[in-house]
């Protein structure tokens, strides 16, 4: 007898080390194959309709050997291990060693990725994936993205996810984060949507459009231009004061214009006292050492003889 179930989004269906029960078909919605390590779920695969979950039983194995998150609403149909393994039982010997050996191989498969991925992921997202994940996102929309009149790149997201896990590795989780992120900063949004296999679900992101890949391109360029180069990794820090400092300047120099040389000159004394009223610290020489460190280029004037 086969159960049907439905998941939030969010909600596990099992975790690492529960007995498994069921093999569980995936009829809608998505599941992240994940590894919980404290308070964290390490990203291992992400499943979606018409897949599996469970088929190790078939092997023997007694217990979950990872756990299974909802990605989104899912809806499942699980049918208890005893009637599987009754029909594969009943089931022509070449039939039972295939099955064996593609259930094994998917084993290890997973094995290995949740070693690997385990050892590499002490942190959400390591400083060296960084630029990793943006350029996955850059070359997959340009690439399979669809160019729109007003400079714009859509994409489906599916479409991204898929492609930047299966072609260039990355966790689809890692990719909706970085999206997030350009969200945010107004570089793209999200269009919305029910999905085909769930039309009375709540609604899901269905495409993606970028406003413009240059920045996309220009952001890993420059991170994996000062991370990998010897002794600059601190350029890439965040530094609070120095971004509300970058802020005021940045506010100050709108109505000024640059000169032949590109150069755009700003009141000295003016800026001081904007610092001093909005900051609350007298601006200092190592003030602008420390914005030339971050990459904004200044020069102070020179002291009056």
């Amino acid at each position: 007898m086969s159960l049907q179930k439905t998941y939030k989004k969010g909600e596990f269906l099992f975790k690492d080390g529960d007995k498994i029960q069921s093999l569980i078909f995936i009829q809608s919605g998505g599941v992240s194959q994940c590894s919980i390590k404290g308070k964290k779920n390490i990203d291992l695969f992400q499943l979606g309709s018409n897949q599996f979950l469970g088929e190790t039983a078939l092997l023997g194995q007694q217990t979950h050997s990872f756990s299974a998150m909802a990605t989104s609403e899912t809806k499942t149909l699980e049918v208890p291990v005893e009637t599987i393994k009754g029909q594969y039982d009943a089931a022509p010997q070449f039939v039972k060693i295939m099955l064996r050996s593609l259930a094994e191989r998917l084993k290890l498969a997973l094995t290995e990725v949740k070693s690997n991925k385990q050892d590499k992921e002490a942190m959400p997202c390591p400083d060296e994936v960084v630029p990793q994940v943006f350029a996955s996102i850059f070359h997959t929309v340009n690439h399979k993205g669809q160019k729109l009149k007003d400079g714009k790149t859509e994409i489906k997201w599916p479409m991204l996810r898929q492609y930047a896990q299966r072609v260039l590795g990355q966790s689809p989780k890692r990719i909706e984060q970085a999206l997030n992120i350009l969200v945010k900063l107004k570089q793209g949004h999200f269009n919305m949507g029910k999905s085909i296999d769930n039309p009375e679900g709540p609604e899901e992101i269905q495409e993606v459009v970028l406003y413009d890949l240059g920045i996309v391109e220009g952001f890993y360029e420059y991170f994996q231009y000062y991370f990998y180069k010897p002794g600059k990794s601190e350029f890439l820090k965040y530094d609070d004061f120095i971004a509300q400092l970058t802020a005021l300047i940045l506010k100050q120099s709108e109505t000024e214009t640059p000169d032949r040389f590109g150069v755009l000159g700003i009141d000295y004394n003016l800026l001081t006292e904007t610092v001093k009223e909005e900051l609350g610290v007298t601006l200092l020489g190592d003030h602008f050492t420390r914005l030339e460190n971050k990459g904004v280029m200044t020069k102070t004037p020179s002291p009056r003889k």
